[in-house]
């Protein structure tokens, strides 16, 4: 039994806890034709597990923009089932304490990463892999604390989405330890430290904190805190400039915005559908690819097993600006489509090119924007190893000192916006994990 009291409280022990992590994985991964599978079945209309379960690689067709007429085919993931990203959080007298997850997955940057006491899809849940009970699966039994239901991404997943959770657990309340896997308690104020570091927090991580109460465990002032460099003065600033009821008014404001977009979207986005493989672009034109590999990871739920990884050809750029406007720091977030999106649109981060994405004339210009600020936090993160291999993004907020005329689509929201908002499913993935280095500059004591 481990105890909410017995934790790391410096981000060196927790590095060094992954390390240790590391070590006992023992992590291999290693091509493998498809041919040579034992659990999938590479077919013309899609990739599916011989279980039905888990997940599909099919075919999609897009228009290639609004009322453009033409379309264009690409490879997404089909994973109707809702996953649980879900995070046990204890209060204690010298600050909140979260139970966080080493998490090896076959394509994770660096091999281990913190992850959510519980991550994991419907078929896991059910065990169709054959192998144990997902780590921190018990929770499901508590009643939430927080939940919402949150996007992946939309140029890679078709309508995905999983519920966000955090649970509240008593100071004295003994918690069993996930089977077969690393798991300790750390302070908050560390985790928020483990956000500014390159590939320590994983996706799903970074999605569970940017969607909860901040307040709860970042307290009522989070930015507010020691010595303050100049994003935190202005984040503190920020905080304290609108009542409740303003947040409230411009948050109902925003999503009315944002339903009109969606419905716009939803009607000239009527002709995206999924295709059969063999009929979608050659893999010569496309962004990523797949590719099949075989995995040996110790300490998972099953500790071999084999499966398609999406593959991108390069490296993406993600960049979230923000100013200030009449002394008060806002930053850009735009209003985005994406083919796979449950709900057609969603907010972007203000610049944001996925990975193997070419870019296009607009973002040319939002790259030069973002040239002529002032760089406030940088830090290079990953996507999900257990679909992606390697992928990753350099995140970074940039400070400008005048956006220039602000295009119709996107809109400027404060910190306390940005947290109202968070819950209610509006952000992309790309968008709440611009959201945690926010989070991140808190931890400064």
């Amino acid at each position: 039994m481990t105890s909410p009291r017995a934790g790391n409280e410096s981000l060196e022990v927790l590095r060094r806890f992954r390390h240790a992590a590391r070590l006992r994985a023992r992590r291999r991964v290693t091509s493998l034709s498809p041919a040579q599978s034992a659990e999938w079945i590479y077919g013309a209309d899609a990739i599916a597990h011989r279980s039905g379960g888990f997940f599909r690689v099919v075919g999609l067709s897009y228009p290639e923009s609004p009322g453009s007429g033409r379309l264009q085919s690409q490879l997404i993931i089909d994973q109707p089932e809702v996953g649980v990203l879900g995070l046990a959080v204890c209060a204690a007298p010298e600050g909140p304490r979260c139970l966080v997850q080493l998490k090896c997955e076959p394509g994770n940057v660096g091999s281990v990463q913190l992850a959510p006491t519980c991550q994991a899809t419907q078929s896991n849940l059910a065990r169709m892999h054959g192998g144990s009970h997902p780590p921190g699966s018990f929770l499901l039994e508590q009643r939430p604390w927080t939940e919402s239901l949150q996007s992946e991404q939309g140029t890679r997943f078709w309508q995905k989405r999983n519920r966000n959770i955090v649970w509240r657990v008593g100071a004295d309340q003994s918690v069993p330890p996930p089977e077969r896997t690393s798991v300790v308690w750390t302070s908050a104020a560390v985790l928020r430290q483990a956000l500014a570091e390159d590939y320590l927090v994983n996706t799903d991580l970074r999605s569970v904190l940017a969607t909860s109460d901040w307040e709860a465990w970042l307290g009522p002032e989070p930015f507010a805190r020691g010595d303050q460099d100049a994003l935190t003065q202005a984040l503190a600033r920020a905080w304290g400039s609108q009542s409740n009821s303003e947040i409230r008014d411009r948050g109902e404001c925003i999503l009315g915005w944002l339903a009109k977009r969606r419905a716009d979207a939803a009607e000239w986005g009527a002709d995206t559908q999924p295709l059969p493989l063999e009929a979608v672009s050659p893999a010569r034109e496309a962004p990523f690819v797949v590719r099949h590999v075989r995995v040996v990871i110790r300490e998972r739920e099953r500790e071999c097993w084999d499966q398609p990884l999406v593959t991108s050809r390069s490296p993406g750029e993600v960049a979230l600006l923000g100013y200030r406007q009449h002394g008060v720091l806002r930053f850009l977030f735009q209003a985005s489509w994406e083919p796979g999106l449950h709900d057609h649109v969603e907010l972007h981060p203000s610049l944001c090119l996925p990975p193997g994405s070419a870019g296009s004339e607009a973002t040319t210009g939002m790259r030069r924007l973002c040239a002529s600020g002032v760089q406030r936090r940088r830090v290079w993160q990953s996507d999900e190893g257990g679909r992606f291999w390697r992928d990753c993004s350099v995140y970074r907020v940039i400070e400008v000192a005048d956006p220039g005329e602000v295009p119709e689509s996107f809109v400027a929201l404060t910190p306390r916006e940005v947290m109202w908002l968070a819950p209610r499913g509006v952000f992309t993935n790309e968008a709440r994990s611009s959201i945690s280095l926010l989070l991140s500059t808190a931890a400064v004591l």
